[in-house]
């Protein structure tokens, strides 16, 4: 593995970088949807970061901090807030009255299973989602289509106007770090909750095409919290230009919408 991913992971806005308004009279919570918060699309796997969207899920808007870490523990709860995938806690990375992130628990059930919220007591509906093995999603830049992408020497992988004088696009036969959501357990096994303080290897190796050509994965693995990160060589003869990404674990496959900007 290599690149800086929390990095990566500011770069790509987190989860989200969506804001609420807080209500003038409290109200309980409403959750109006729930999806893979990377790259959006309705199965979630554990380990995984979803976003719930929905009206009054909090009285403040914000991200994690360190203080609201209790020693390697990840927190299950921002200023009230709560939320519990198939009746576990999950760890909850960022709140507003319209939205809220968080990244669910180690949990192999797979199927319908419930989300709630809890906002200093006010219990919401409960929303129905599919819990998968995989939920395979990739990071995805301020354009909305770059994949959150680094090159062997860290420096950010897209078009050079996305990032003026940070970015520049891939080449063929090179390797670069692509970053997402969702792949499943690895080995050592994944502590729920807990900050990773060393990269793991993904149990299932997955399947990669840029530009529907198949490329080599030179490494696929758990980097940081609910943060993956796969190394993958551009194959040669990738023309110039925004090149589709897509990432499959057996018949679960991404999003054919993130891209690789290839020179």
């Amino acid at each position: 593995s290599g690149g800086d991913a929390n990095a990566v992971y500011v770069l790509a806005g987190g989860a989200s970088q969506k804001h609420g308004l807080l209500a003038s009279i409290q109200a309980a919570p409403t959750i109006t949807s729930v999806s893979n918060a990377a790259d959006i699309q309705s199965g979630i796997a554990m380990n995984t970061y979803l976003s719930v969207y929905g009206s009054d899920l909090a009285p403040v808007t914000r991200n994690w901090t360190n203080s609201d870490f209790s020693g390697t523990k990840l927190p299950t709860s921002l200023d009230g807030v709560s939320v519990t995938v198939n009746g576990i806690a999950a760890f909850v990375y960022y709140i507003s009255a319209k939205q809220i992130d968080v990244l669910t628990p180690v949990d192999t059930t797979t199927g319908p299973v419930q989300v709630v919220v809890t906002d200093n007591g006010l219990v919401s509906n409960s929303m129905s989602v599919t819990m998968q093995t995989f939920s395979p999603a990739f990071f995805l830049l301020k354009d909305n289509i770059s994949i959150a992408a680094l090159h062997s020497n860290s420096s950010i992988v897209g078009a050079t106007t996305l990032y003026p004088g940070l970015s520049t696009p891939a080449v063929s036969g090179e390797t670069i770090g692509l970053y997402g959501n969702g792949f499943g357990q690895t080995n050592p096994a994944i502590a729920s909750g807990t900050i990773v303080t060393a990269s793991s290897p993904c149990v299932t190796t997955p399947t990669v095409t840029v530009g529907g050509a198949p490329a080599q994965v030179a490494y696929c693995g758990l980097v940081s919290a609910g943060l993956y990160q796969v190394n993958v060589t551009i194959p040669a003869g990738t023309p110039s230009g925004n090149n589709v990404v897509v990432i499959s674990f057996g018949s679960v496959a991404s999003n054919s919408n993130a891209m690789i900007t290839v020179q």
